[in-house]
């Protein structure tokens, strides 16, 4: 059995993005394109959030691809209230009604985003060479900028399969087995 399969290569808007055979799971999820109306680029992204460790306690992951999220949106402006509720469950950010049992979580976009901010989250995604035509499983992480940079800028000259995903966590070692951090020098 091969490691890595050829595939597609399409650069959008400065990222490249290795497409996969139509008919594959994340094929099928992939809704990123132009959208003529607003003039931008809107991406599908795929959530994974590492829920805290607790001493010895394997805990589930929790994966959402979410749609139509705007290139030039902040990260946290993509994330919708079901993710968002999430990490209010799994990371109990404090101020959120979305953290109270029995709420269901009346905060406004804006005040999702502001929390999320606050909230000392990291945010990673997934590395590979960046002209590869190859689909591998990338275990190599980098940590995204999430306070700088909108969507497009954070993905340009990256690399991804269909689409990107972002690993959220509290601490690295909240991130899944096997993965590592590429710390940039």
């Amino acid at each position: 059995m091969r490691d890595s399969t050829e595939c597609q290569r399409i650069i959008r808007r400065g990222v490249n993005c290795l497409m996969l055979p139509k008919g594959m799971q994340r094929s099928s999820q992939n809704r990123s394109k132009w959208d003529k109306t607003m003039d931008l680029f809107v991406w599908s992204v795929e959530w994974i959030l590492c829920p805290m460790q607790e001493k010895g306690e394997k805990k589930e992951l929790f994966k959402h691809v979410s749609h139509r999220i705007k290139e030039t949106d902040f990260l946290v402006q993509g994330m919708g209230k079901n993710v968002f509720q999430k990490c209010c469950e799994f990371y109990r950010l404090a101020g959120t009604s979305s953290c109270i049992e029995g709420e269901d979580g009346s905060e406004t976009k804006e005040e999702r985003t502001q929390i999320l901010q606050k909230s000392g989250l990291k945010f990673y995604t997934k590395t590979f060479p960046y002209n590869t035509t190859h689909i591998m499983d990338s275990k190599k992480l980098v940590e995204l900028a999430i306070h700088e940079k909108c969507i497009g800028e954070l993905l340009k000259n990256t690399t991804v399969i269909e689409f990107p995903t972002i690993f959220v966590a509290m601490t690295e070692a909240d991130l899944p087995e096997g993965y590592e951090v590429l710390h940039q020098e």
